[in-house]
């Protein structure tokens, strides 16, 4: 008599935990996806975040380096001048120890 008592409460068993492996599983496997998308969201802002700040690194490069162009050009400019003005002193002090 104890056999069939025992396969009705391994059927029993049997139904309760069908059931509880076919609501928990999906409940389980859907917040593992809520959790998953969200990680991946909070992914992709930060990859998006870090684009957008380089992007805007490589603009400050590019203008840091269009500003030292412009000052190399305007030194250059500047040696120019002063090698012309010195080199017009020397003309004049070699007329100036030339004359008699």
């Amino acid at each position: 008599m104890s056999q069939p008592h025992s396969n009705l409460e391994k059927a029993a068993e049997n139904t309760v935990t069908r059931f509880i492996v076919q609501l928990v599983t999906p409940a389980l496997i859907g917040l593992v996806a809520f959790f998953g998308q969200m990680k991946l969201a909070s992914i992709e802002d930060s990859q998006a975040s870090m684009a957008k700040e380089q992007r805007e690194q490589a603009d400050r490069s590019g203008s840091m380096a269009s500003d030292l162009r412009n000052l190399n050009t305007r030194f250059d400019l500047i040696a120019v001048r002063k090698l012309d003005e010195l080199d017009k002193r020397v003309e004049r002090l070699e007329q100036v120890t030339n004359t008699p």
